[in-house]
């Protein structure tokens, strides 16, 4: 019964990630941030895949960088199109966090 929601949740977050990824494409800054958007996700994905993440621990990995993805988006409409040299080093700090999540979760799944 999981399954299907949480098949159905990568999915989603395969196709929305690189639309939102390429709203502002053009800063180095962000495009540094969303290829690590991009690539935490698929990680996401390749672990369920494999076997090494439940549905729900891919739900809430998924939940988690999308939540630093909102942070982004509002720093980036607040500062007119960029982010600044701290709002990088801060979400990269809290990318690190979640990149840590990923790789303890998918060595125990």
């Amino acid at each position: 019964m999981f399954k299907p929601v949480a098949i159905a949740i990568a999915a989603s977050a395969l196709i929305t990630v690189p639309a939102i990824a390429n709203a502002y494409p053009r800063h180095p800054r962000i495009a540094q941030v969303n290829n690590r958007v991009i690539n935490q996700n698929a990680r996401i994905v390749a672990g369920y895949r494999q076997g090494q993440l439940s549905g729900a621990e891919a739900r809430d990995l998924h939940r988690d960088v999308r939540a630093i993805n909102l942070q982004k988006r509002a720093a980036i409409i607040g500062n007119g199109g960029y982010l600044t040299r701290q709002q990088q080093i801060n979400l990269n700090r809290q990318q690190n966090a979640v990149s840590r999540q990923i790789w303890a979760e998918r060595r125990v799944g």
